[in-house]
C-alpha cells in the first residue's frame, strides 16, 4: 500500500514535507546563525519557489484522473 501511495500521490511525499520544512523555518528562523536576516529570508522564498516549481512539473498521476 506504501508503494502505491508513493507513486500515485507524489505531491504529499518528498516535496510536500521539504516545502512545510522550509516554510516552519521561514516563520520561526532558528537556523539564522551570522547571515543577515533580509537575506536568510530571501534564501528560503527561493527555495520555496524552487520546491513549488518542482510540484507544478509533476504530472496527474493515473490514479487522479
Amino acid at each position: 500500500m506504501g508503494k502505491y501511495k508513493q507513486d500515485m500521490l507524489q505531491l504529499q511525499g518528498e516535496l510536500w514535507k521539504n516545502l512545510a520544512r522550509v516554510e516552519k523555518e521561514l516563520c520561526w528562523m532558528r537556523k539564522l546563525g551570522d547571515i543577515a536576516t533580509k537575506d536568510y529570508k530571501s534564501q528560503l522564498t527561493e527555495k520555496i519557489q524552487n520546491l513549488c516549481i518542482q510540484q507544478n512539473h509533476c504530472d496527474l498521476t493515473a490514479g487522479l484522473t
